[in-house]
């Protein structure tokens, strides 16, 4: 669920920087980057969290 959390959240970044740029008409070439990295924090959340589960 937190990786899933992680993923919405990324794609919520990108839909408000997608507008953001098209209304003030700037570049935010950064922006991929961003989701990409927010991802995997994630991925590697739940990981280090169900490694601690596990043992």
């Amino acid at each position: 669920m937190l990786f899933f959390a992680f993923t919405v959240g990324s794609f919520v970044v990108t839909a408000v920087g997608v507008v953001v740029a098209w209304r003030k008409q700037i570049d935010l070439a950064w922006l991929p980057l961003l989701s990409s990295a927010m991802i995997v924090a994630g991925l590697f959340l739940a990981l280090f969290l169900f490694d601690q589960a596990m043992t």
